[in-house]
C-alpha cells in the first residue's frame, strides 16, 4: 500500500493534518526504521500502514465472522432451537449474594 492517507476501509485522497506523538525505546525504533526501509516507505508511512492493518484486524474481530455453510447451518439451528433448562445456570441466577444484595 502506498503512503497515501488511509481510512478504515482503504486508501482515501486527503491532506494529512493530524499529528500523533509517540515515544519508542531506541531498539524498537531501529527495528521499525529497518522494517520501513525494507518496505520502501517512510517511517511515518510504515507506522500508519502497520497501525491501520492492526486496527482493521481488531475491528474485524468484533464485526466479521467467516464460517463454512455447514457451520453456519449448525449455528443457525442451535440459535433457533427452543431453549432448554440448565440447572446450574438457574441456580446461579437465583442465588443471593451478600455483597450484591445489600
Amino acid at each position: 500500500m502506498s503512503p497515501a492517507a488511509v481510512s478504515i476501509d482503504g486508501p482515501i485522497a486527503s491532506t494529512k493534518s493530524e499529528v500523533v506523538n509517540v515515544r519508542f525505546e531506541p531498539r524498537a525504533l531501529e527495528t521499525l526504521r529497518l522494517a520501513a526501509r525494507s518496505a520502501g516507505v517512510s517511517l511515518s508511512a510504515y507506522l500508519t500502514m502497520s497501525a491501520l492493518e492492526k486496527a482493521r484486524l481488531d475491528l474485524a474481530d468484533q464485526r466479521v465472522f467467516a464460517v463454512s455453510a455447514d457451520v453456519f447451518e449448525q449455528v443457525s439451528r442451535m440459535i433457533n432451537a427452543p431453549s432448554q433448562p440448565h440447572a446450574g445456570l438457574e441456580q446461579l441466577l437465583t442465588k443471593r449474594f451478600d455483597w450484591l444484595d445489600e
